[in-house]
């Protein structure tokens, strides 16, 4: 048997061939027949990971977890994009195939719309090089490998599809980062940046990643500083064991120090982290009680979401508020208290106010919350309300 070299044009390689039954190269003549006119935007979307960006020096400062999600356009779109679930800003990367479509994209990221949206991040690549080809590229191997039946029983044919699209992939991946940065071609490309209806002064990476910051300062003004990653965040999993236990003896030792706990436990440190840290849980002329926090000594920026909580709590004289609803304006900014925090938060508040406040179970007063409504609120707060 005599083995051939081949030439691979698509990354200028010779290769030993085992031998197919399925020939690429006219496949992928079909699919890019078939694949053509499908925008750069949709080609993104659809088969690149979608890798959102942290802002980070605003993550660490607050502790809390905040990040854009990234989201393609090849034209301005009717309405302005809403982040999705989970997402707290959108940046939107333009991609303008002729100057007049730069132009309008510009023009769209300076307008009132989209200058009263807080949470929106605008990127307007001035070169996109090579991008566009890859994607193309991408777009068609994807193509072959979904419509291709021969290639189930080609393993040789198979493996060598996979490798083309791991490379081009990558090769993508690269361009795509490029896509970001300010600086002019061959570093960057040249990408001019919007936020609040402004161009904004960026010429670095550094800058850039700045920028998502700040946004998020202005975004989140009133966001607690918790430096808790047990508790400040958006989903527990197995921290909620440790919360569940840390509200149970909210409820059962308010009037001991460290609500009576020994040792370290989970909770102790989400105690020291929100409770003793905000001086919602403090020694008062001999005796340990709950208090609201105090506004010139508020090192967790507390302050704020309780006042929002007072405000609706104690204004539910006719019909209690759904605790549901204040979790989701808290959550929301200005306040951007992470769900975590929520329960205990809540639980705080009906401790400092026993005499004052009621909670209700589905329209019934609960008399004495006990750790059981409590599961229950953390899982259901569509259940649940809350009045003064």
């Amino acid at each position: 048997m005599r083995s051939l070299l081949t030439f691979r044009l698509y990354n200028r390689t010779y290769r030993v061939w085992e031998g197919s039954d399925v020939d690429i190269e006219a496949e992928l003549e079909q699919a890019r027949r078939k694949t053509a006119g499908l925008g750069l935007a949709a080609i993104l979307q659809q088969y690149l990971p979608h890798r959102p960006l942290v802002a980070r020096r605003h993550s660490y400062e607050q502790g809390a977890l905040r990040f854009f999600a990234v989201q393609y356009l090849d034209a301005p779109p009717s309405e302005v994009p809403r982040p999705g679930h989970g997402a707290d800003g959108l940046l939107i990367c333009c991609l303008p195939s002729t100057l007049e479509q730069a132009k309008a994209f510009s023009s769209w990221a300076t307008s009132p719309a989209v200058s009263a949206a807080e949470h929106l991040l605008v990127a307007l690549p001035q070169q996109i090089g090579g991008l566009r080809e890859a994607a193309a590229e991408l777009q068609a191997l994807r193509w072959v490998w979904d419509n291709t039946p021969a290639l189930h029983k080609d393993r040789v044919a198979r493996r060598e599809l996979a490798e083309r699209i791991a490379l081009v992939e990558q090769s993508l991946g690269r361009a795509v980062e490029v896509l970001l940065d300010p600086r002019p071609e061959p570093t960057g490309a040249g990408t001019l940046w919007f936020y609040r209806g402004h161009e904004q002064s960026v010429s670095s990476p550094r800058a850039a990643a700045q920028l998502l910051s700040s946004a998020m300062d202005w975004l989140y003004p009133y966001a607690p500083r918790i430096k808790n990653e047990l508790i400040n965040r958006r989903a527990l999993s197995c921290a909620a064991a440790a919360r569940r236990n840390l509200v149970e003896r909210m409820l059962l030792y308010a009037k001991e120090p460290l609500l009576g706990m020994e040792g370290y436990p989970p909770e102790r440190s989400m105690y020291e982290s929100v409770l003793r840290a905000s001086g919602l849980h403090q020694n008062s002329e001999g005796s340990w009680q709950f208090t609201e926090p105090q506004g010139a000594n508020d090192p967790c920026n507390l302050r704020p979401s309780w006042e929002q909580m007072y405000s609706r709590i104690f204004s539910a004289i006719a019909e209690p508020y759904p605790v549901d609803q204040l979790f989701s304006e808290l959550e929301a900014p200005p306040y951007g208290v992470m769900p975590g925090v929520l329960p205990v938060l809540l639980a705080a508040f009906l401790l400092t106010y026993p005499d004052e406040t009621s909670l209700y179970k589905e329209g019934v007063f609960v008399p004495e919350p006990t750790i059981a409504d409590f599961e229950v609120l953390m899982r259901r707060p569509e259940l649940f309300a809350v009045g003064g």
